[in-house]
């Protein structure tokens, strides 16, 4: 919002052509995507709803005529948008259109390669890539468990060609992705790539993986209660494989099936790893639900009538946890922003006091942090990563602007005064007695 040029070199930075493009066409015409944010969210959702069509149609073939085991395919196909982590992408809400651009193109990537077209494929995930990177995680586990599927869970060479050639083509798009980035920094056309990439201490790294997944089948990151449902549901859903397969004595078919299963896992954490530092937000790592959702499904095939009732208990009762608590999430938010903007305006009533008292107009605003100032308020319960990460101290000046119309200049706050007014302290509350202070024309605050 505060951008002059909408971020755009910023994104060409990133590889996130798409997004450039995007933004620079939409300021030519004198909007941005944060012009109307109902507009935005509106097209957003539309865009998902219709990305979880395509994914419906990928896996048409295997869609269950009716009863229970439709209902469990329907919630298996919807996971991956329809849980707690994917609100992370919605926190974004400048970019969040652009997330369900990328995903669609990369579900419509998909289905090209089902139907072996290979050049539009590619041109599509280029596209995809271009808007998001990790568009090809999920776009390699979506082909990989489409070929599971497609060779009825055994395992051959035709099978393991055909994955090889799937998910490479989303690894090989990646890649030249990155390379497109590395020829503009080398033709000094930008400055830098935008994004960190080292592979550094691969050991301490796969240790930082499994401490997540391990965090996430707890808990989902921090959103779910300490009663490990993701876990529960990933054995439940592997229950069911391992007792129908040997009840219809086609056990061969469980290593390509877990093979399968374990590849998307790891597939997950290829960008995290190749990162300088090891990262894992929500907006990537909400893609295990994708993998939960397509062990369903395999789920749905084997599954017996008998049994079917059982499976849908499972995965209906699994999809609506995340909508009760991606609900406790949305009212968080909100708790979050109205924090937020009360504090920012308590804080302005004080400039307007102190410039009406002395005549001094304050036009500068210096920001700094306490010894302690976490990214979310002790009052919001629900967080994790970014999701209902709260604005001051982290784009401070610009929820300010955003507040109050007034755009301060932004001003590191000199040592010695931080020494003086607040080295060593750590507030447990808004206090704007403490907190605040103006001096001629600039504004002083620490934010606790």
């Amino acid at each position: 919002m505060l951008s002059g040029d909408a971020d755009v070199l910023c994104n060409i930075e990133a590889g996130r052509y798409v997004i450039a493009l995007g933004d620079f066409l939409l300021l030519k015409l004198g909007v941005r995507t944060t012009t109307d944010l109902s507009v935005t969210m509106l097209v957003t959702f539309i865009l998902f709803a219709v990305a979880m069509e395509v994914n419906k149609r990928i896996f048409k073939r295997w869609q269950p005529e009716g009863g229970c085991l439709r209902l469990c395919y329907i919630c298996g196909i919807h996971l991956v948008f329809l849980n707690v982590l994917f609100a992370e992408l919605l926190m974004f809400s400048e970019y969040c259109v652009y997330y369900a651009i990328g995903y669609l193109l990369a579900a419509l990537g998909v289905i090209r390669f089902t139907r072996r077209k290979y050049l539009s494929m590619f041109l599509l995930f280029a596209l995809a890539a271009s808007t998001y990177q990790y568009t090809m995680i999920y776009a390699a586990i979506l082909i990989a468990f489409y070929v599971c599927l497609d060779h009825q869970g055994e395992f051959s060479l035709k099978a393991s060609m055909e994955e090889l050639v799937g998910i490479g083509a989303c690894m090989g798009v990646g890649g030249l992705n990155l390379l497109s980035v590395k020829m503009l920094e080398k033709l000094e056309i930008i400055k830098s790539f935008g994004k960190s990439a080292g592979v550094g201490d691969v050991g301490e790294k796969a240790r930082m993986a499994l401490a997540h997944l391990a965090r996430f089948l707890k808990d989902s990151d921090g959103i779910f209660p300490n009663l490990w449902l993701p876990l529960l549901f990933s054995l439940a859903l592997a229950a069911f494989i391992i007792y129908h397969c040997a009840i219809e004595k086609k056990a061969g078919k469980l290593p390509f099936i877990f093979l399968v299963w374990l590849g998307s896992i790891l597939l997950l954490y290829v960008i995290p790893v190749m990162q300088t530092e090891f990262s894992f937000p929500p907006r990537m790592s909400f893609c295990f639900y994708l993998v939960q959702g397509m062990t369903a499904i395999v789920a749905c095939t084997v599954c017996r009538e008998k049994m079917q009732k059982l499976l849908l208990a499972c995965c209906g009762g699994y999809l609506t946890a995340h909508l009760l608590f991606s609900g406790f999430v949305v009212t968080n938010h909100f708790i979050s922003n109205t924090l937020d903007e009360v504090y920012v305006t308590m804080m302005y009533q004080e400039i307007l006091k102190y410039e009406k008292e002395t005549g001094i107009t304050v036009d500068k605003l210096a920001i700094a942090k306490d010894a302690y100032a976490p990214d979310h308020y002790l009052e919001v319960g629900y967080t994790s990563g970014q999701i209902n990460e709260r604005t001051l101290g982290t784009v401070t000046n610009s929820i300010v602007w955003k507040v109050t119309g007034r755009r301060f200049e932004n001003l590191e706050i000199e040592e010695e005064i931080y020494d003086q007014h607040f080295r060593g302290k750590d507030w447990a509350c808004f206090d704007l007695s403490q907190q605040f202070f103006i001096e001629d024309d600039t504004a002083y605050w620490c934010i606790f």
